[in-house]
């Protein structure tokens, strides 16, 4: 009898392994991800979440019809055939444990880094990945902390940092838009979607640009008053040749 009850308790223990199978699951940030409720693939199923050691429900979905227990105003989840739990456009913050009847699926989320690169005094263009609509707020890494910027939603901008010259903006696709880069900028962007390493090189001087243009115009003056003297020239040959301008330039 005894026999037959331990044999009963392994069967039991087998059972509930089968039933409480664990998946592994890793996606990109801004990725749509798709998870599945095991061996499951008809019936009712209600997807969860572990969040601060509670279990939030998220959907139930049964028949090709979906119904939500959270609020989703940017339509995250969804359900697809075979019971899947589907979301898209994954962050860091959709890593974790999500449970259905038939499975646990742990769900890790991997860094998408971009590089960009621009030149001082120029307009840096961020982009959030593969994300182009929904909820993303922009921020940067100083010091070790992580500074929100500015929040974009369906064309609508809040910033969270003082920002009198305005140089930090957003535009469509939920990019940051960055007016007059400096050294300053360069560094590590986050979204909902990615992280964007900005690279700032520097720009042309200023004063190399005004001494170009001081010897252009010289260079044009003295042209300018050669051909003048050549045309006014009286006494012996009117021609002017190459000498003429070499000693005209050490006149002036």
């Amino acid at each position: 009898m005894e026999r037959v009850g331990f044999l009963c308790l392994l069967l039991c223990g087998f059972l509930h392994m089968i039933n409480s199978e664990t998946l592994h699951q890793t996606e990109k940030e801004g990725n749509t991800v798709a998870l599945k409720c095991g061996r499951l693939t008809k019936g009712p199923v209600t997807w969860s979440r572990d969040t601060n050691g509670q279990r939030v429900d998220i959907l139930t979905t049964h028949n090709g019809e979906t119904t939500k227990h959270i609020a989703d105003p940017d339509r995250r989840y969804g359900s697809g055939a075979d019971l899947v739990l589907i979301i898209y456009g994954v962050s860091q913050s959709y890593a974790g444990r999500y449970d259905c009847r038939g499975a646990t699926v742990e769900l890790s989320v991997t860094e998408e880094t971009l590089h960009v690169r621009q030149k001082e005094g120029r307009i840096a263009v961020l982009r959030c990945g593969r994300l182009t609509n929904g909820t993303v707020t922009w921020s940067r890494d100083t010091n070790g902390q992580r500074v929100d910027i500015l929040t974009t939603h369906n064309g609508e901008m809040t910033k969270h940092i003082t920002d009198p010259d305005r140089r930090y903006g957003s535009g469509a696709d939920l990019v940051l838009i960055i007016r007059r880069v400096s050294q300053s900028d360069a560094g590590r962007y986050d979204c909902s979607g990615a992280t964007v390493e900005l690279s700032v090189t520097a720009g042309t001087a200023l004063w190399k640009v005004l001494i170009v243009v001081a010897v252009s115009c010289w260079v044009a003056v003295a042209l300018v008053l050669f051909l003048w003297k050549c045309f006014y020239k009286r006494k012996g040959d009117n021609s002017c040749n190459l000498w003429d301008i070499v000693q005209f330039q050490r006149d002036i």
